[in-house]
C-alpha cells in the first residue's frame, strides 16, 4: 500500500503536466497583477512595506486565478485512471498488487498533485514578487501592524491546496462513468460554472455554494477559513468514495 501511495505521488509531481500547471499559476498571478506592477515600476519612490506579499494575496482574490484553479489541478493525473484503463496498464498492475491498493493509490496521487499544482504555483509567485520587488519597497518601521507576510500567503495557498485536491479527485471520479478523458479534465471547471451562476443568480446569500469561497473567504461566511476548509474535504471525501465505488466495480470486470 505503501508503495503504492509513492508511485503515485511521484507519477504525478514528476510529471510534465504538473510543471506546466504550477508555472501557469505563477504566470497568471502576475498577469492578474499587471496593472499594479506597471505602476510600481512607473513610479519614482519605494514602494509601500509589504507591496511584494500583497501583490500576490490580491491576485488570488481575482476572478481569473479562480476560474483557473479547476483547470490547473486536473492536469498531473486527473485522468490517469483512463490511461491505465485504455492501456491496460491496470492488468499488469494488479497482477502485482490489488484493488484497494490501485484505488487508495489514486485518490492520494490525485488529491496530492492537484493541490501541490496550486500551492507550489502560488509560492513560486510569491519567491519571484519577493526578488524583484522586496528590494524596492520601505523598510518596515517598528511597531508597524497589519504589515502581510510570508505567513498569510502560506494560509492562503492552504485553501488553494484544498481545493485543488477537490477539483482533482472530481476529474478522477467522474472519469469512471465515461472512461474518458474529456470528461476527467472537463467536469471540474463546468461544476465549478455551474456553482458561480448558482449561487450569484439565484442563492446569493448561501456563500458556502460559490467556490470563490472555498479559496478566499468572504467576513460574511461561517467559521472564516475554516467553514470552507470543511466544506472542500467534505466533497473531497464524497469524491473520493464515487471513484472507489466506480473503480472497485470496474476493475472486478477485468
Amino acid at each position: 500500500m505503501k508503495r503504492a501511495i509513492l508511485s503515485n505521488f511521484k507519477q504525478g509531481i514528476l510529471s510534465i503536466s504538473f510543471a506546466v500547471g504550477t508555472v501557469a499559476i505563477a504566470v497568471l498571478i502576475f498577469l492578474s497583477s499587471i496593472e499594479t506592477i506597471l505602476n510600481a515600476v512607473r513610479g519614482s519612490g519605494l514602494l509601500y512595506s509589504g507591496f511584494h506579499t500583497s501583490l500576490v494575496l490580491n491576485a488570488l482574490k481575482s476572478d481569473s486565478i479562480a476560474f483557473f484553479t479547476p483547470v490547473a489541478a486536473v492536469l498531473p493525473m486527473a485522468a490517469a485512471y483512463v490511461e491505465d484503463i485504455k492501456s491496460n496498464y491496470v492488468r499488469y498492475y494488479l497482477f502485482r498488487s490489488s484493488h484497494s491498493a490501485y484505488i487508495i493509490g489514486r485518490i492520494c496521487g490525485s488529491f496530492v498533485s492537484g493541490g501541490l499544482v496550486l500551492l507550489l504555483g502560488i509560492l513560486l509567485a510569491y519567491g519571484a514578487s519577493s526578488l524583484l520587488f522586496l528590494p524596492m519597497e520601505r523598510t518596515a518601521s517598528a511597531g508597524a501592524e497589519n504589515v502581510p507576510g510570508l505567513r498569510d500567503v502560506i494560509l492562503s495557498s492552504f485553501l488553494f491546496f484544498l481545493s485543488g485536491g477537490f477539483w482533482a479527485l472530481l476529474g478522477l471520479a467522474m472519469s469512471t462513468l465515461m472512461e474518458s478523458k474529456f470528461i476527467a479534465y472537463a467536469s471540474p471547471f463546468i461544476l465549478y460554472y455551474l456553482l458561480v451562476i448558482l449561487h450569484e443568480r439565484y442563492f446569493t446569500s448561501l456563500f458556502v455554494l460559490s467556490p470563490k469561497e472555498w479559496l478566499v473567504p468572504s467576513d460574511k461566511c461561517f467559521l472564516g477559513s475554516w467553514g470552507p476548509a470543511v466544506i472542500v474535504l467534505e466533497l473531497t471525501l464524497l469524491a473520493a468514495m464515487l471513484f472507489a465505488i466506480n473503480a472497485e466495480r470496474r476493475l472486478r470486470q477485468l
